[in-house]
């Protein structure tokens, strides 16, 4: 299957969410612009963390996600790639390096 790739501006992308709800919004950027780099684990499994679906499982070490930021990390590696993340990533997607409650 050929997948083609629409280059759509972050004011395209904010034009196309208006209205909906939270959820859906997410899940329209992901399908506009890709999952965003900056991801969410559990048990082995890989979610994006903007829309969180699934994206990876590193469970026979299948997904490396070099490039990821995790949301939670506070390591060096996570904070070299949120340097190099765009709009792509970050839009609609959580502070990864937000404190959680409770931590």
């Amino acid at each position: 299957m050929e997948v083609i790739k629409v280059d759509v501006t972050l004011e395209e992308c904010q034009a196309r969410v208006v209205g909906l709800d939270s959820e859906t919004q997410k899940a329209v950027v992901c399908a506009l612009v890709g999952h965003s780099r900056i991801k969410s684990t559990a048990m082995w499994y890989w979610y994006c963390g903007r829309c969180e679906a699934q994206v990876g499982d590193s469970l026979a070490g299948i997904y490396e996600g070099t490039e990821d930021v995790v949301i939670g990390h506070d390591c060096k590696t996570c904070w070299n790639n949120y340097g190099k993340l765009t709009w792509r990533d970050t839009f609609l997607a959580p502070n990864p390096f937000a404190r959680q409650e409770g931590a």
